[in-house]
């Protein structure tokens, strides 16, 4: 399973997206145990990091390192040396050195399946193009911003050259299309705790069911509803557990 972060913090989280450094630190623990235990099969446990937030390398930095591991790393490209809370080109560059990889997130972090065709191409070329020449390294792995795709995002991005896709899905196989893998990933949001994320890490058979249903639930609710509707929906009753603002990403 690939896992996702956005923002750490080291005092208490102000929302879903935030994860308090301590506890970030106890999954980072729990990732170690479980790749170390891998059995024939087991295909090792991933960290991300999706938006670029300063905070993934100044707090994330040093406890990767201390527990040798190499996250990845999508940015998107468009707020960095704009956005105070982004990630510098400089500190960038800095986890390239390092061995951490660098995808995108997109240019300016839209819905993808809300943009033009013309808009869609310029967010995933532009942002693969700047990363790649600032950077001095092949991107061919991208974020959806939201979690939010569909079959003409698939195709603009392996038109914009990207070979791996990776969405919000914790319970997707990996499967091809497009000339493009795509990989599901799980969202660690502040309310999951360490026993809580290993629970869901080593479930099997009927465990694992249970867990995939609220999940089964949503995309059967995407299409009998559609997903614009879905997503208003999802915005109007956001603010019982997270912010409106931002959805999982």
């Amino acid at each position: 399973m690939i896992l996702t972060f956005h923002q750490l913090t080291s005092e208490a989280p102000k929302d879903l997206f935030q994860v308090g450094l301590e506890r970030f630190e106890k999954y980072l623990e729990i990732v170690t145990r479980l790749n170390s235990q891998a059995r024939t099969g087991f295909s090792p446990l991933k960290i991300t990091f999706d938006d670029g937030h300063i905070s993934n390398f100044e707090l994330g930095l040093p406890l990767l390192s201390k527990h040798s591991i190499r996250g990845m790393f999508f940015i998107v490209s468009g707020w960095v040396g704009k956005e105070t809370n982004a990630m510098t080109w400089e500190q960038l560059r800095a986890l390239v050195a390092l061995g951490h990889q660098i995808g995108s997130h997109s240019w300016s972090h839209p819905p993808l399946v809300s943009c033009s065709d013309a808009d869609l191409l310029n967010e995933l070329a532009r942002s693969k193009d700047v990363l790649q020449d600032k950077l001095g390294t092949t991107v061919e792995d991208i974020s959806v911003p939201y979690g939010r795709w569909d079959s003409r995002t698939l195709a603009a991005c392996s038109k914009a050259g990207y070979r791996r896709v990776y969405t919000s899905d914790p319970w997707m196989s990996p499967w091809s299309q497009e000339g493009l893998s795509i990989f599901g990933r799980l969202t660690v949001r502040s309310t999951m705790d360490s026993r809580q994320l290993l629970h869901i890490l080593t479930a099997r058979g009927p465990s694992v069911l249970l867990l995939r249903a609220p999940y089964a639930a949503k995309q059967a609710l995407k299409q009998v509803i559609g997903d614009k509707l879905y997503q208003r929906l999802r915005q109007y009753f956001a603010h019982a557990d997270e912010p409106q603002a931002r959805e999982t990403r």
